[in-house]
This record gives C-alpha cells, sequence and structure tokens, in this order.
C-alpha cells in the first residue's frame, strides 16, 4: 500500500520545535512550525509532554516535511486516558503550546525489528523501510523476521542519502558487534533488503559471520552496497545463503566489498551458496580471502553443491590466498562470465579478465583502503549490463550504471573518462559562470545562454581546471569596469547607460531612466583601467560595440545589434573611468538627473540648490562662479555666494536639455564668459 519509513539512531534529541498551528480532527495532522525543523527527517518521531490535564507523553512520527509543515501520525500516548491528539491541544505548565523534541524513532535496529507488526505505524500491504543513521556506530546482533502477522508487503533495512558510505570503510552507518552470536545479522522472512550498511566484523574470533539467509527467506532477497571487513573466528564465511526453496528461488547478492576475511588454519569464503536453488551474485569485489592452514581453502565464491544454483557476473576478486586450495569460485553455473581475478582463471567465461593485480585499485594499502577502480585499469567497462533486476545498476558508491555506456566489473562503477557534462544557465538577469567543476574525472564546463547580462567571471581556475565560459545573447552595450576579488577578476557588463552628447568630462551622472528619447551617436573612447572600448553609431537607436572586451584570460568581441543604451539606475563614480564623446549630429536623451561638468580651466564647482525654480528647457553651465541660464536664445548671468562657493565641491542642478535645442546649440567657454554658438 505504503511506503512507511521510520529513523534508526542514537540521537534522542535533535532539536525542538513549538507549533504555531495544525489542522486536522484526528491523525494525521499537518502541523506548521515557525520554522523548518532543523535536522528532522521523516522517519523521526517528536513527542510533546502534557502538563495540564493528563500530564502524558504525545509521541507523533514524521510522515512528510514539506517546508516548515509537517505530517504527523499519532503513535503513542503514555497514560493511556487520553488517546489521539492533536499536538496543537498539548500545553505546557502555563497553557501555552506545548514545545515538541524530535529523535530518532529508534534507537536500536533489533528495536525497529520488534516492532515491525505494530498497527500504530503500519498497515496491511505496507512496505517497511528502516533508516539508520551514522549518529554513532551500531554494536548489534539481529534477525529480520518481522510482520507477519500485520501483512507487510516487504521490509528493508538502509541509509539514507546522506548517511551511506562512498564505498570507504567509516564513511556511512557502521555496525562495529563484537559479541558471542555467531551471524551479526539473519533473514528469515521474504520480500527483505539490507542495502548500504558496514559490517566492521571487529577481528572477533566467536561471530564469524555478517549475514544468514535461513531457508525460509527465498523471495526477493537482495543484500547489496554492503562493505564486510575484518572478519576472522572459526571458519570465517562473510555470507551465507541456505538452502532455499526451488529453482524460482529469487536471492540477489550485489555490489558488495568484502576485505580482509581470514583465518590462519580454516577454510575462508566471502559467499558461501547451500543447496541447488539460485543466487545471482553480480558485482562484487573481494580482496584478500585468505587461510593459512594448507589443508584449508579459501575461495570468494562458493557453492557447495556442483549443480546451476549460483550465477556469477562482474565480480572481481584479488588476493584470493591459500597454500592449500585456493580459487576464484567453486562450483558456479555455465552463464557465469565477465569477472576478473588475479589467478590464472575465473569462471571460464569468454569475457573473463584473469592474471590481473592490485594495481587495479585506487589504493588498496590506504588507511581506510580504496578499492574503487584505477583509472586506465582493465576490469574498467570490461563488464556486462546486467539491467536493473534487483537494483544491480546502482553501484556501492551510488552510481547508476545505467547511464554509462558500459558497465565495469567489480562493486564500483566509475565515471567514465572524458565525460564532460555542459550546464547551462538560460533566461537569467545575472548569472555567474563558476567554471569547471570537476568530479573524480567527470569535468563541468558551464555556459552562458539567453542571459540579460550578467557578470562574466571570465577564466575560472579551479586547481587545475579552467573554464572560458561562452557568452550568448548577452547585453555588452556598456562595460561598468574590473571588479577585482582576489585572483579572480569579474567584468560586469552594465546596461542602459545613457550617454548623451556632452561636451565636457563629466564625473557623476544620476540619469533616470529616459522615456521615448533617442540614444545618442557615441563615437568617443570608453576606458575603464586597462579596458577600453570604441564604439560606433549602428542605427537608428542603438550603439554597437565593435572593440575587443577582455575579461583575463577571456575575450569578447560582442556585435550588439539591439542593445540598450539608455539609462543606468544608480550613482556611478569611477575614478578612473572617463568618457570623452564627441557630438556627431545625433539627437540627445531626455536626461532629467544630476550631471555635474566639470571644465579644465576650473579649480573647483559648485552647489546650486532649488532645481524647481527651473524649467524642464533651460540649460545651466558654469563659469568660475557665474552660473548662465539658457532660455530659447538668450542667457543670463548669476553669481553665487561666496560662502556656498568655498563650502561646496561639487554642483547638482536637476534640469532637461531639449533635443530640438541642443542639436542647433551648444555652450562653450570663451575667456572669463560662457556664451551659446550655433553648431556648424
Amino acid at each position: 500500500m505504503a511506503d512507511v519509513t521510520t529513523s534508526i539512531g542514537s540521537n534522542s534529541s535533535i532539536t525542538t520545535g513549538t507549533p504555531s498551528s495544525s489542522s486536522g480532527s484526528s491523525s494525521p495532522y499537518t502541523v506548521a512550525f515557525p520554522s523548518a525543523p532543523s535536522g528532522v527527517s521523516i522517519g523521526d518521531s517528536v513527542s510533546f509532554q502534557d502538563e495540564t490535564s493528563s500530564y502524558a507523553t504525545f509521541t507523533y512520527l514524521v510522515t512528510n516535511i514539506s517546508g516548515s509543515s509537517l505530517t504527523l501520525k499519532f503513535l503513542t500516548e503514555s497514560s493511556g486516558y487520553s488517546g489521539d491528539t492533536s499536538p496543537s491541544d498539548i500545553y505546557d505548565s502555563s497553557y501555552g503550546q506545548a514545545s515538541g523534541t524530535f529523535k530518532r524513532t529508534y534507537s536500536t535496529i533489533t528495536a525497529w525489528e520488534l516492532d515491525l507488526d505494530n498497527t500504530a505505524i503500519y498497515s496491511s500491504g505496507d512496505d517497511a523501510i528502516g533508516e539508520c543513521y551514522k549518529d554513532s556506530n551500531f554494536n548489534e546482533a539481529f534477525t529480520i523476521n518481522g510482520g507477519g502477522t500485520v501483512g507487510l508487503n516487504s521490509v528493508k533495512l538502509t541509509a539514507p542519502a546522506g548517511q551511506r558510505h562512498d564505498g570507504t570503510a567509516g564513511s556511512g552507518v557502521v555496525n562495529v558487534y563484537n559479541s558471542s552470536s555467531q551471524s551479526t545479522s539473519v533473514i528469515s522472512r521474504q520480500n527483505t533488503t539490507i542495502s548500504f550498511m558496514e559490517y566492521h566484523m571487529g577481528n572477533n574470533s566467536v561471530n564469524n559471520r555478517a549475514l544468514t539467509v535461513n531457508g525460509s527467506a527465498y523471495t526477493d532477497i537482495i543484500f547489496s552496497q554492503n562493505i564486510i571487513h575484518n572478519l576472522t573466528g572459526s571458519f570465517p564465511i562473510a555470507v551465507l545463503f541456505a538452502t532455499g526453496n526451488s529453482s524460482s528461488d529469487t536471492r540477489y547478492i550485489h555490489n558488495n566489498l568484502f576485505y580482509d576475511i581470514d583465518d590462519h588454519d580454516d577454510s575462508v569464503k566471502a559467499l558461501l551458496v547451500q543447496g541447488s536453488y539460485p543466487v545471482k551474485v553480480w558485482n562484487n569485489t573481494t580482496y584478500l580471502i585468505r587461510t593459512g592452514r594448507s589443508s584449508k581453502a579459501a575461495y570468494s565464491f562458493a557453492c557447495n553443491n556442483a549443480s546451476t544454483a549460483m550465477e556469477v557476473k562482474n565480480c572481481l576478486a584479488i588476493m584470493t590466498s591459500s597454500t592449500g586450495s585456493q580459487a576464484f569460485a567453486q562450483n558456479y553455473n555455465s552463464d557465469s562470465d565477465y569477472n576478473g581475478s588475479d589467478f590464472a582463471t575465473a569462471t571460464g567465461g569468454s569475457n573473463d579478465l584473469t592474471s590481473l593485480s592490485t594495481s587495479v585499485f585506487e589504493d588498496y594499502s590506504a588507511s581506510p583502503p580504496e578499492f574503487a577502480l584505477a583509472s586506465g585499469a582493465s576490469p574498467i567497462d570490461a563488464g556486462v549490463d546486467l539491467g536493473t533486476t534487483a537494483g544491480v545498476n546502482i553501484g556501492i558508491g551510488g552510481r547508476d550504471r545505467s547511464s554509462d555506456s558500459a558497465w565495469s566489473m567489480g562493486a564500483f562503477q566509475p565515471i567514465p573518462t572524458g565525460v564532460t557534462v555542459s550546464g547551462i544557465t538560460a533566461g537569467l538577469d545575472t548569472a555567474a559562470i563558476m567554471g569547471t567543476v570537476e568530479y573524480g574525472s567527470l569535468s563541468v564546463t558551464p555556459t552562458l545562454a539567453g542571459a540579460d547580462t550578467a557578470a562574466i567571471m571570465g577564466t575560472s581556475v579551479l586547481g587545475s581546471q579552467s573554464v572560458t565560459p561562452a557568452l550568448a545573447g548577452s547585453d555588452t552595450s556598456a562595460i561598468a569596469g574590473t571588479a577585482i576579488l582576489a585572483s579572480f577578476s569579474v567584468t560586469p557588463s552594465s546596461a542602459n547607460v545613457a550617454t548623451a552628447a556632452i561636451g565636457p568630462i563629466f564625473n557623476e551622472v544620476t540619469p533616470a531612466d529616459p522615456a521615448n528619447a533617442d540614444t545618442a551617436a557615441i563615437m568617443g573612447t570608453l576606458v575603464y583601467g586597462s579596458l577600453s572600448t570604441t564604439a560606433t553609431l549602428a542605427g537608428a537607436d542603438t550603439a554597437a560595440v565593435t572593440g575587443t572586451i577582455a575579461y583575463s584570460s577571456f575575450s569578447v568581441t560582442p556585435s550588439v545589434a539591439t542593445a540598450n543604451v539608455n539609462a543606468e539606475s544608480v550613482t556611478s563614480l569611477l575614478a578612473s573611468f572617463s568618457l570623452t564623446p564627441t557630438l556627431a549630429g545625433g539627437k540627445t536623451a531626455a536626461i532629467a538627473p544630476h550631471i555635474l561638468i566639470v571644465y579644465p580651466s576650473i579649480s573647483h564647482s559648485l552647489y546650486i540648490g532649488g532645481a524647481s525654480t527651473y524649467s524642464s528647457n533651460q540649460v545651466m553651465a558654469l563659469d568660475n562662479g557665474n552660473i548662465i541660464y539658457k532660455t530659447g536664445d538668450s542667457v543670463f548671468n548669476k553669481t553665487i555666494d561666496t560662502a556656498a562657493k568655498a563650502a561646496t565641491t561639487f554642483y547638482r542642478a536637476t534640469t532637461y536639455f531639449t533635443a530640438g535645442d541642443i542639436e542647433q546649440k551648444i555652450i562653450v567657454q570663451d575667456g572669463g564668459s560662457v556664451i551659446v554658438k550655433n553648431l556648424p
């Protein structure tokens, strides 16, 4: 019917949270919190203490998380009087909303298994999923045989994403069992999976097995993506499948890593299959399966019946060693093939690889050992595609083999050499290209496409990786300078800068967005530090940037056919920025901002307030303390007072240049006066 997830771990106080509201007249309840409770996952539980009436503890299972809203399923009430109660109806001693404490639902795997028939949690047909967290190491032996009374469809013990190992010891959930039970785990029911667990056997001389699959478990039994290591004891066998039931059995052991399975005077096996019923042995890796006694045998994969029971494919075994009998496998069926071994033979298949060495591993002597395939190792891409049956396509590190063109031998599926993923950032106003990202042998080189302008970050260097992103469809009509971030250079595009035909050099412009105005013909050179751009007129109301723009080692020569060069929304004061445009018969934009005009002959400039006193078709200029107002064809002089002149180092005014007027006349300086001259 449904997946029911519960958490297993030692964290008994993940966080606390006080509900702000809830809905639902009975369980389950949708409960809103002021913010999402930190660290809480589906499968955790939350308990509220009632301090006003029953004084009971109410416990709920988290079955869904959507932002700061959680779906809570009622589980228990400690007093036995109140029963199912909304969390919003539980109060603290001050008659305020009680806070809840979130925790793992079970502290041990054993407690989780014993509760598989709990009707408050499960219903007939449910799929029970116990998710182990690496809050701390587990230390227990357990048997999975529950769920029959309630009628569970299946049972899975695993680790959730973010808690799983990556194929190396100590990187995920670990069970370090060191007591006296013979087998750390036992499966005694149908439809059961154990995955993404690490069995650290602790060199225990009594406990000599990680998993036993009993004869009563023969339908959809899956043991996958697990690590078993440091197993000794008497006659150590990492995994044992008992006799089974019939030729229709569906039992799978795949994508597991076995290493350091050792006994100085008894037979040693990574896997033993008893009886004559099927077990699929796929994509497993073994290393150092060893016995020291000449009368004993060492096998990575063994079956005690010379029948068709055990199919071995895509497996890799190195250093299976005994002074007596030793072999890659014993008693496998005729379909076995695509295996790799350091012996002269593996399973006799035409696609087997033999006489291999430890060099196929990244670093088997590291701590912890690295058994991923080394770059260029022959088992890479030497396996056979086995489909998706029982999840065999998922390697021990979580990589889906189906995404690659070929399967590799062993538990690890490496990222194919030379695979490049090109990510696209599309439709953004601002996009930052972060350069090439390297994951193993995978490199990602993103490109920028369809961005409006975006900060183009030039060539990004991450270690030995570099990227030069492509610029596509960007507005590069105006460059606002280069920003230096340590050794990282960013040259963003600043579009919509109004550059009307202004005679003098200007330092500060705060224009409003011009409406329905033509743009000026910019024929001068813009200089930003070491960057220069020479623009020429291209079309009725756009400017074509024809120069090359350099960003560190990245250069772009854009052709902007429809660039918008109209308005910059904020004040820019760039010390190294200069613009020397020449009027070329174009029309000025309607500029309604503050303009600072500084003539070379003036030692400082003045502040003029009262912008509201000027009409919209007046032109103003500054001359040695005199302010020139131009209205129509007349020129008026007005002297600013000395105090204002001495106290101010900049000039601001609000006015408009009318397009028709500036087309005919221009203000120029002539000695101590300012006059108006007609343009040629």
